[in-house]
């Protein structure tokens, strides 16, 4: 899965983290929403800086659509996102289709 980021905006963007979220394992966490777990990774070796109108494309693979969490679980995303230097989060649109075809097994000819 490739995604495009790009600074629409006229000031600089600094990126720290891309990371996921899982998606709700049951009916009653449909119906009783709680707090979601969520990993996250940095972007290494250093924060990726956008300059105005500048680009760059992240490639994530299917080994990245799984987080760790400290109690020991594994989580499977279901959602992802980026975020900058001022905590703000930017959803990464049309993740869970695009997660779900990762995990796809080929259809045999």
């Amino acid at each position: 899965m490739v995604v495009h980021l790009v600074n629409v905006g006229r000031r600089p963007v600094v990126l720290v983290l891309y990371g996921g979220s899982e998606a709700p394992t049951s009916w009653r966490e449909r119906l009783w929403p709680r707090k979601r777990r969520w990993s996250a990774n940095y972007f290494n070796p250093n924060p990726l800086v956008l300059e105005e109108q500048r680009h760059h494309e992240l490639r994530i693979t299917k080994h990245d659509t799984i987080g760790f969490i400290p109690n020991g679980r594994d989580i499977w995303f279901n959602t992802m996102w980026v975020s900058d230097s001022r905590k703000r989060r930017y959803e990464i649109p049309g993740a869970r289709e695009h997660i779900k075809k990762l995990w796809e097994k080929p259809k045999a000819s």
